[in-house]
């Protein structure tokens, strides 16, 4: 039997939510990578029809399949059987399947709100920079937006709320911070994270397989660059 405290949730006709704890929490984040290839392997199996997509989140799963072979009653009841009988491996999707290192041009034109952050968490913009720079973050899940990569945990010194307003536009490549998330907007738009930074890699790739270099589970790590020139290239550390 799990001990996992999961709750199953209809998306409509052709989808189940998975949630676990409504926490943040490396903890978590494993359990959710774990849960998907342990529900992948499973309807490979015996599934109920066709598996289309299963999406992991921060603290939840989705699961889509299709409508016309899968009943959702089905699918729920395969779900919850599949749940009941998961135990995850101790450390499984503890350690990162790739590192990543993403060159970031901070302040200025490209990092716009850096002053106002800098001041509300009482350092200096280079303090800010610093830290970001230093920290490891893991890739939690894609939303939002196609290819917008959310982060997480910042450090505790880098922990702002986001924005009171939103920006009604927001840089593809901008580098964001709100509460213990960072996020890259992979596409223009809206957003209310605290831009600081700017990259000019490119997170989403409409024509392939899979759409974004980077995969859920993740390790990202940014560093400072001059130029959106040196902006481009997407180093793969590991």
């Amino acid at each position: 039997m799990s001990d996992l405290d999961v709750k199953l949730r209809p998306l409509g006709d052709a989808g189940v939510l998975v949630e676990l704890r409504e926490e943040i929490s490396p903890e978590i984040g494993r359990q959710c990578l774990a849960l998907r290839d342990a529900i992948s392997r499973a309807w490979q199996r015996e599934g109920p029809g066709r598996l289309l997509d299963l999406v992991p989140a921060y603290r939840s799963l989705a699961v889509y399949f299709d409508p016309d072979r899968t009943a959702p009653l089905e699918a729920s009841a395969f779900l919850e059987r599949v749940v009941r009988g998961f135990q995850p491996v101790p450390d499984q999707g503890s350690q990162p399947k790739t590192r990543w290192r993403v060159p970031v041009v901070y302040g200025g034109e490209e990092g716009p709100d850096l002053p106002q952050v800098a001041h509300g968490l009482g350092l200096g913009e280079g303090d800010v920079v610093g830290l970001h720079a230093e920290a490891r973050y893991r890739l939690y899940m894609y939303g939002f937006a196609p290819g917008h990569a959310s982060l997480a945990e910042s450090p505790p010194a880098l922990r702002i709320g986001r924005r009171s307003e939103p920006r009604a536009a927001v840089e593809q490549g901008a580098i964001g911070l709100g509460g213990r998330q960072c996020g890259i907007y992979s596409l223009r738009g809206p957003g209310g994270l605290h831009i600081i930074g700017r990259t000019a890699i490119r997170l989403f790739f409409a024509d392939r397989v899979p759409p974004t270099p980077m995969a859920v589970g993740d390790e990202v790590q940014f560093f400072a660059v001059e130029t959106m020139a040196a902006a481009e290239r997407l180093e793969r550390a590991e």
